[in-house]
């Protein structure tokens, strides 16, 4: 991506998963950190200097800045509906952290927003640029495991939480692990077996460390005639969980069919294993960090902008996903 236009991204938001972000704007080679933005003083600074970017206190400030082509917002989710809109307002684009909002309204009027806006909008789905992921999606294409029956999938670990996380906070997150967690599996589900007609949550009720529910299980129907069950958890002590996330951490999904199955996971270690006929066929090993996931959804970003056309994901499709969230009973 070298030769494309030089583009210039501000950062909203100096937390856990902005230098991951802007590692990922750094990597195409054509986006440079302009400005950090956090009410967290510090936090702007230390990032910024980093960066070589200038630490300014909010978003109106970025806006400020005559030279600020696209804005990357980590932020906590109940400030990402009226923070896109702010953005798109003021001509520029904007690479958004999931979910799309907290409410289904406030998501509806995103998507409303930046199907009529010249600036365009990407929801970090990053699940669906992982190898693995990508993999997983050509093998079902020749149809290993018959007609697909069950759907299995899963995300779970000890979520390593700061005093400042915005994860302990019910308003800020909309919702505890399933809002946060299960749209990265319902989305990837989609995305390899078709749409989801049908989701029931069940939300733990007992002791927790976030905002929320620390863990929820889901059953699903896929519109195939499919049928699936999700479980998310960020309070589960695995091998490794002492470590920042996402060590430690268990993400995959197990498709199942008349002919065999198909086991995807994606941490702690990405890998494709299939049986057919109840016997082992092939693992493949995908060397890829889940980082590098982060990094191909922000260079699609990255190319849709200089190249002047829709990302791969809108916000259309992130609020599909936020309503089979907000759908579950």
């Amino acid at each position: 991506m070298a030769d494309m236009a030089m583009i210039n991204v501000a950062l909203v938001g100096a937390g856990r998963v902005a230098s991951l972000h802007a590692d990922g704007f750094l990597r195409t080679g054509c986006a440079r950190i302009v400005a950090v933005a956090d009410p967290r003083e510090d936090a702007a600074t230390v990032l910024a200097d980093r960066l070589g970017a200038e630490p300014v206190p909010d978003l109106d400030a970025v806006l400020g800045l005559a030279d600020v082509d696209a804005v990357c917002l980590a932020v906590p989710h109940d400030l990402h509906a009226p923070m896109a809109m702010k953005v798109l307002m003021a001509g520029r684009h904007v690479f958004l952290d999931k979910p799309l909002a907290t409410t289904v309204e406030d998501g509806e009027a995103v998507a409303q927003l930046a199907a009529r806006s010249q600036p365009s909008l990407m929801v970090c789905h990053n699940l669906l640029f992982h190898p693995a992921v990508r993999l997983a999606s050509a093998r079902l294409a020749e149809r290993p495991v018959g007609r697909i029956t069950t759907v299995a999938a899963w995300s779970h670990g000890w979520l390593d939480l700061t005093p400042w996380d915005f994860r302990r906070s019910l308003r800020s997150t909309g919702g505890g692990a399933w809002v946060d967690g299960a749209g990265h599996l319902l989305y990837t589900i989609e995305h390899l077996l078709g749409p989801v007609d049908h989701v029931q949550a069940l939300r733990a009720t007992g002791e927790s460390r976030i905002g929320g529910e620390d863990n929820a299980s889901a059953v699903i129907g896929l519109r195939s005639g499919a049928t699936g069950t999700l479980q998310v958890s960020y309070a589960d002590r695995l091998a490794g969980s002492r470590a920042p996330w996402p060590a430690g951490w268990r993400l995959g999904l197990r498709i199942s069919g008349t002919a065999g199955t198909l086991e995807l996971d994606l941490l702690p270690e990405a890998r494709l294993a299939t049986s057919r006929d109840g016997a082992p066929v092939a693992t493949e090993r995908v060397d890829a960090s889940f980082e590098a996931s982060f990094h191909a959804a922000i260079a699609e970003f990255v190319r849709a902008v200089v190249e002047h056309r829709e990302p791969s994901i809108s916000a259309k499709d992130a609020l599909r996903i936020l309503r089979l969230l907000h759908d579950a009973a």
